[in-house]
């Protein structure tokens, strides 16, 4: 007869054994499910980053690429960009640098691109440095330009010569 009491006494222990043995696979799960939703997350600022980088990159070659094969800016009048299949008007405002040098402007350009990514282009002709004929200011976007998005990306490149 005492044996038949052990056993009875025995089942309760393995019910908790089971309990706590499932209870370590669900926190161990759960740690890895956050490290996979973290990369995720990384990943993913990653990928925004560089798109609003080759944005930038872009934009500024666009510029550049334009202006080297003739484009030229006239106070005063309108401009048009062929930039990657899409076409950029824009009328050059004639906004001095310094009031000082009339012979040099600053010229907002904006390029949109199919990916949803913008680049906000400022041209700087003609600087004060001797040495540096013209300044593009590219700062590129994961989204548009005018977008408000918590998510926006903004990266920025320079070319002087």
């Amino acid at each position: 007869m005492e044996k038949i009491e052990n056993n009875k006494n025995k089942k309760g222990f393995v019910i908790l054994m089971v309990i706590l043995l499932l209870s370590v696979i669900l926190v161990v799960g759960l740690g890895v499910f956050d490290i996979i939703v973290r990369e995720i997350l990384i990943s993913n600022m990653g990928r925004e980053s560089q798109k609003a980088f080759y944005a930038a990159d872009a934009g500024a070659e666009c510029v550049q690429y334009w202006e080297k094969q003739g484009g030229k800016f006239i106070p005063g009048s309108a401009y048009l960009i062929d930039c990657n299949g899409n076409s950029i008007v824009g009328q050059m405002s004639g906004d001095l640098a310094s009031p000082e040098n009339s012979n040099n402007y600053n010229i907002p350009i904006k390029v949109n691109f199919t990916n949803g990514a913008c680049a906000s282009v400022t041209l700087l002709i003609n600087s004060s440095d001797p040495s540096i004929d013209t300044v593009i200011t590219s700062r590129g976007y994961n989204v548009g330009c005018d977008d408000a998005s918590s998510k926006k990306v903004e990266r920025g490149v320079r070319v002087k010569y």
